[in-house]
C-alpha cells in the first residue's frame, strides 16, 4: 500500500479516536458504511475521492488533514513520491500542499481522462481556485459554461454548482486551490 494510504488510515484512526467515535458513529455522520471504515483504517482497501471528502467532513477537518505529515521547521520539503493521489474513474487528484495542522489553503493537481468531469460535491463549502494547465477545460457555473485557455484561471465561491469537463479526447490537467475561510484564525 503506498505510503499516502497508510498516512490517511492512520489519521481517520487517530482522528476517529480523539473524537470518541465509533465505527458506527463515523459512519452516520459521513453516509458512509461501517464496513468500508473498518476497511480503510486496515488498510484494505483505499478510498474514493468522495469517501474521504465525507469521512474527512465528517470529522470537521480539510481532507488534507487525513494527509497530515509530522512537520518541522520553517520550511516543508513535501517530495511527490510522498503526495497522496486518488484516481476516481478517470479523475485524479494528487495533493501537492503539505497537510499542515490548521492549514486554511489546500493545493491539488488534478487530471481528467477524455470526455470526463469532477463531480459538485467536492469543497462545495469553500472558495475555489482553478487554473488551467492544458487546454480543453470547460467549466459550468450558474448557468453559464467558461472555455478555459492555458493559464486562465477562475475563482468559484462557495456554495456555487459547478462542473470542470474535459472537452478532449486526451488526459487534461489544471491545478485546484481551496480556501477554507472558516479555519482562518
Amino acid at each position: 500500500m503506498p505510503y499516502s494510504y497508510l498516512l490517511f488510515s492512520k489519521q481517520l484512526l487517530l482522528k476517529r479516536k480523539n473524537q470518541n467515535l465509533s465505527m458506527q458513529d463515523l459512519a452516520e455522520r459521513a453516509g458512509v458504511s461501517k464496513s468500508i471504515i473498518s476497511k480503510i483504517e486496515k488498510q484494505q482497501v483505499y478510498p474514493s475521492i468522495k469517501t474521504a471528502s465525507k469521512l474527512a467532513e465528517a470529522l470537521q477537518c480539510s481532507l488534507a488533514d487525513l494527509f497530515l505529515m509530522e512537520s518541522k521547521g520553517n520550511v516543508i520539503h513535501y517530495p511527490a513520491n510522498k503526495q497522496f493521489e486518488i484516481n476516481d474513474d478517470g479523475y485524479f487528484r494528487r495533493f501537492m500542499s503539505p497537510s499542515l495542522e490548521k492549514s486554511c489553503v489546500e493545493v491539488f493537481h488534478e487530471r481528467l481522462i477524455q470526455n470526463a468531469s469532477t463531480s459538485n460535491e467536492l469543497h462545495i463549502n469553500d472558495d475555489k481556485y482553478i487554473v488551467a494547465l492544458e487546454e480543453g477545460l470547460s467549466l459550468t457555473a450558474e448557468g453559464k459554461s467558461y472555455r478555459l485557455k492555458v493559464g486562465d484561471s477562475v475563482h468559484i465561491v462557495k456554495n456555487v454548482d459547478h462542473q470542470i469537463i474535459n472537452t478532449l479526447d486526451k488526459e487534461v490537467a489544471f491545478i485546484t486551490i481551496i480556501h477554507h475561510k472558516h479555519e482562518m484564525l
